[in-house]
């Protein structure tokens, strides 16, 4: 996709810039640290890398990444019943924490908590308008949000976030 199709956004603009290799090399340099702080912080991922038999540095590429073993809900219902209210699985001091989130249980097996920090929140509300400023969205604007708030589910937040950011 050209630059110009990009409505003057740099960052995207570059990303398309990159060769495959490139971007899996950037992949991959990124998300090592993240591996490494999680591997330190959250009891339940740490688990997951152990059970599985890798440790943060042991994953020199995308592929070695992939054999970490994924997560599900009914695992993230034990924990945070055994550990609750989020589980061992959050990864930041609980003093951080500056808004809590609960899924909205519509699939019945239970609602999933979930601690959000600042950075948590601004992160969300860039991501939840980086497809609204692709469609041409500006400050200034006027946009109208029909998306169900549900309280404050997981879902419901993001949406206004990101149009509060625009």
């Amino acid at each position: 996709m050209p630059a110009t199709a990009h409505h003057g956004s740099q960052t995207l603009a570059y990303f398309d810039t990159l060769s495959p290799a490139r971007r899996d090399a950037l992949q991959l340099d990124r998300l090592r640290p993240q591996l490494a702080r999680v591997y330190r912080a959250s009891a339940f991922y740490r688990a997951k890398m152990d059970q599985a038999g890798l440790r943060p540095e042991d994953v020199k590429s995308l592929a070695d990444f992939a054999r970490i073993p994924t997560s599900n809900k009914a695992e993230f219902l034990r924990d945070q019943q055994a550990a609750p209210p989020f589980g061992t699985r959050l990864a930041v001091p609980r003093e951080s924490v500056v808004m809590v989130n609960m899924t909205g249980g519509t699939s019945g097996q239970g609602q999933e908590v979930y601690g959000r920090t600042h950075h948590d929140i601004a992160l969300q509300g860039h991501l939840h308008y980086l497809p609204w400023f692709l469609a041409g969205l500006r400050p200034g604007d006027v946009a109208f949000n029909f998306v169900p708030q549900g309280g404050l589910t997981t879902g419901g937040w993001g949406p206004p976030e990101g149009l509060r950011v625009a």
